[in-house]
């Protein structure tokens, strides 16, 4: 009792001073409160973005890699083109092996060919013209005559071009077949967006969906079948029902040199009606890109050494989307820690 009745009269003895402690204590209390809230709710939105997106890893070529084993010159260019035409892609056997891994959740892949078309012109802003040469050679003799003994004669030459795709023969179309609809990364990022009919989920049935541009062009229609050809064996025909159309929504789909999308000419499909494909042609060029969710963000470089372990190509590497993620929460983590230090700052100052 004796020192509470001490420290009221210490306190009603310098009151302007002590007004003036309890307006700074106030403040910093203040400016404490608030400094956490913002760290802390920054801290919060980005936990929840990083939850709401997947850590993925994906397999694709290492091009450096490759141009390492590449010869210099011009004069080397068709030995280089058929090096890259070896390169294979990693099997359907070696993707599920590499899934199996305690680093990973789950994992799904996309299996890409090129094919040529029936009926069907790709999307381009290209036209190929056909040039005929023709020359016409005289003999003397009774040009009234021509083709009889003595008579004028005349040949015809015609000249063809041909133009050869020599890396992987790619055909006009990039057919893309996915083994779930979880794989469909495009239309689950909103990249792609479906704008006629829907996409068919049974993955079994000859089923595709097609561009938006490539179905104007076409004048296709949902339901129409559309006949592909292998383009290093033009006796091999294959025809998908047309169940969907799609728009690309990605902003540099377009560009001002281009008439078209980067997406234009793909026709999207399953896994197995590729598979049957490449059944029928097994030197058939074939690009299969695996993506694995994988638990965490800290086990993305154990995934990675744990796969090359496995014997993954040296022509090949594993990424993943962390920077990407991260990317994207970049602001609100400097917003966080601005607000740490400016509240460590004022700390240390009073």
């Amino acid at each position: 009792m004796y020192i509470l009745k001490n420290a009221l009269v210490s306190i009603s003895r310098t009151k302007g001073r002590n007004i003036l402690i309890g307006i700074i204590v106030i403040v910093i209390a203040f400016a404490t409160t608030v400094t956490l809230a913002i760290h802390n709710s920054a801290k919060t939105i980005v936990e929840a973005y990083e939850n709401k997106y997947n850590i993925e890893a994906t397999i694709s070529v290492n091009r450096e890699s490759v141009m390492i084993d590449m010869k210099k010159g011009t004069e080397s260019m068709e030995e280089n083109i058929e090096k890259w035409n070896n390169i294979k892609s990693p099997t359907i056997e070696e993707i599920t092996e590499y899934g199996n891994s305690e680093y990973v959740n789950n994992f799904y892949y996309t299996n890409q060919i090129g094919m040529n078309g029936s009926d069907l012109t790709p999307a381009s802003d290209t036209i190929q013209k056909t040039e005929t040469d023709t020359t016409i050679t005289k003999f003397e003799g009774n040009n009234d005559r021509p083709g009889f003994p003595g008579g004028g004669k005349s040949t015809t030459t015609t000249t063809h071009s041909e133009i050869i795709s020599t890396i992987g023969n790619n055909g006009d179309f990039t057919l893309i077949g996915y083994s779930t609809l979880e794989a469909m990364s495009e239309f689950v990022n909103g990249n792609y967006t479906i704008s006629e009919g829907e996409i068919d989920t049974n993955f079994d049935d000859n089923s595709c969906v097609i561009s938006k541009e490539l179905a104007t062009l076409n004048e296709i229609n949902i339901g129409d079948a559309i006949t592909l050809i292998n383009p290093s064996n033009t006796k091999l025909t294959y025809e998908l029902i047309v169940t969907g159309i799609y728009d690309d929504n990605e902003e540099n789909s377009n560009t001002m040199d281009k008439m078209y999308s980067n997406s234009a000419n793909k026709i999207i499909t399953n896994t197995t009606f590729i598979d049957n494909i490449i059944n029928d042609d097994e030197d058939i060029k074939t690009t299969i890109t695996p993506t694995y969710i994988l638990k965490n963000k800290d086990v993305a470089e154990e995934f990675a050494n744990e796969v090359q372990e496995k014997g993954l190509s040296e022509y090949y590497t594993v990424s993943n989307n962390i920077e990407t993620i991260e990317a994207e929460t970049k602001s609100i983590s400097n917003v966080s820690s601005f607000a740490l230090t400016f509240f460590n700052y004022n700390l240390n100052y009073w």
